[in-house]
């Protein structure tokens, strides 16, 4: 299965969403027909003009390969948002991608997210 990398960034942190064969219950079934293959979000952080992975950053989310490239861009746009906003706030970078893995598509298009 073909996927192709998403990104949202500013000049601290960078999301970017991939698809790493990840399904409901651990690796992709395409032979179970109840299994998705789901996305996965990453965060990195911009040190000397480098970007390093954050620890506690990367979680799956509901949205699978299938999902719209332009959906896709705006869940990473608004995980970009929502993640700089807390973070500036003090947040536990655990805390909050545990918070936005949840995020699914109805939630982002209501805009229901924090």
């Amino acid at each position: 299965m073909q996927f192709k990398e998403i990104t949202a960034e500013n000049t601290s942190f960078r999301v970017s969403l991939n698809w790493i064969g990840e399904g409901i219950s651990g690796d992709f079934d395409k032979q179970n027909k109840d299994d998705k293959p789901l996305i996965r979000f990453n965060f990195d952080v911009k040190e000397d003009e480098q970007w390093t992975p954050l620890d506690d950053a990367s979680y799956c989310t509901p949205f699978t390969i299938h999902t719209p490239p332009a959906i896709l861009q705006i869940l990473a746009e608004r995980l970009l948002f929502d993640f700089s906003f807390c973070v500036a706030k003090g947040s536990s970078v655990k805390k909050i991608c545990e918070h936005l893995s949840i995020i699914d598509e109805q939630m982002l298009l209501k805009n229901e997210v924090f």
